[in-house]
């Protein structure tokens, strides 16, 4: 059988419906370290499968995912589950905290496996699983509580390093939009953070033009919508960017730009869910020169809004589908009502653009006017089914639009 080489540098075989084509799955909740490595795990799946007489046709690599993610859900893995990457016939993993850290979703797995006929194996356990057997089943049921038990652990340390540190007055976790951190050596503590060019020139720029407008046309949301036609990094895509990592082709919203311009870390100080740390003499932390100053930060906060400030985006798919939906700023519509859709259902929503807003009074006055021009002016009547505590059961009253 010829043997290819994967593009992470890991053996794979064709699939030829021998019953023991695996797929290997390997995860990883931050990739540094020797524990847990890559090449550990694919060097233990390897040997997992040669044993039983296995091999490998495909990699399921799922690096920066955190363990209690659902398998169905994470970007390499959860294809193949679902049946959308070809044919295999069972799961290979280094051990069962690969699969997963969560009790219920790692045993909803393993009997969704099952029942599709598909094998499993792990480098931690002798053999192939065999989840009809008591012992087995209280087996793996077992691992799986261990290593929720080590998830639990694992969060609460972080989180007390995260208390420290931010007692102490340092720095923990990812900068904010438009900072970066400055390491003195690979892999050391943040020596100090400063303002990172390009992300802090876009920050400035629609700090600058939220307030200035006096037309009332250029809102959090208009903003988003220029940034992502412009093709601009949103704040997540720009922190993996930052790290080392493939953007995902998220979008702007007026929420992150409200969110960016309101928060505490602009003005940079050390924040903590988007407040100023304080510290030993009652003021703020700084721990970089800010992007802008108090009033600036105030601004889109004091602004009032404009009268009929609500919005109804356009966005335009490849698919040729269009989704108009409520500016989330503005009064709520419900599913229900005319006017909203959604474009969940998309398979690609990251290349649906936001396009120019227009006002939502002006489409209601067309979509009306159309209305009229269709069907006439002339009063409409529905009738609406009502349950009364009648003897007589549903009752018929009508209802004027």
């Amino acid at each position: 059988m010829p043997s290819m080489t994967s593009s992470n540098d890991a053996p794979v075989t064709p699939y030829d419906g021998c019953g023991r084509c695996l797929l290997g799955v390997r995860r990883l909740s931050r990739v540094q370290g020797a524990t847990s490595s890559p090449a550990r795990q694919r060097d233990l799946i390897l040997d997992a499968a040669a044993r039983e007489s296995g091999h490998i046709i495909g990699w399921a690599d799922d690096w920066e995912v955190s363990g209690d993610t659902d398998p169905y859900t994470r970007p390499k893995l959860g294809p193949w589950l679902k049946d959308q990457h070809g044919p295999y016939d069972g799961l290979a993993a280094a051990a069962v905290d690969r699969i997963g850290r969560n009790v219920e979703e790692g045993l909803r797995l393993s009997r969704l496996n099952k029942e599709a006929g598909r094998l499993l194996l792990t480098a931690d356990h002798s053999g192939w699983w065999d989840l009809d057997d008591p012992a087995q089943e209280n087996e793996f049921t077992l691992k799986l509580f261990g290593a929720r038990m080590e998830f639990h652990a694992i969060r609460t340390r972080n989180r007390q390093r995260a208390v420290q540190a931010r007692t102490a007055g340092e720095v923990a976790g990812r900068p904010a939009y438009g900072f970066m951190h400055v390491r003195l050596a690979h892999g050391a503590k943040v020596d100090h953070t400063e303002n990172e060019p390009d992300s802090a020139a876009v920050a400035r720029e629609f700090a600058r033009r939220l307030p200035a407008d006096e037309t009332g046309r250029v809102t959090v949301d208009s903003e988003a919508a220029r940034l992502t036609r412009a093709e601009v990094f949103s704040p997540s895509d720009w922190s993996r960017v930052m790290y080392g990592k493939e953007p995902l082709g998220g979008r702007w919203s007026g929420n992150v730009i409200k969110r960016s311009c309101l928060s505490d870390a602009s003005l940079g100080y050390l924040t903590h869910k988007g407040k100023a740390v304080l510290g030993p003499d009652g003021h703020p932390v700084r721990i970089a020169p800010g992007l802008w100053g108090r009033p600036t930060q105030s601004a889109p906060k004091a602004r009032p809004a404009p009268h009929g400030a609500g919005r109804a985006f356009r966005r335009y798919c490849p698919l040729g589908r269009l989704s108009i939906q409520r500016d989330p700023t503005s009064a709520p519509l419900g599913r229900n009502q005319p006017g909203w859709s959604s474009d969940t259902d998309i398979p690609d929503r990251r290349s649906v653009l936001g396009s120019p807003w227009i006002p939502v009074q002006d489409l209601a006055t067309s979509a009306e006017s159309r209305s009229a021009c269709r069907y006439g002016s002339s009063q409409k009547i529905r009738t609406r089914r009502t349950v009364t505590r009648r003897r007589c059961g549903w009752t018929r009253r009508p209802t004027t639009w």
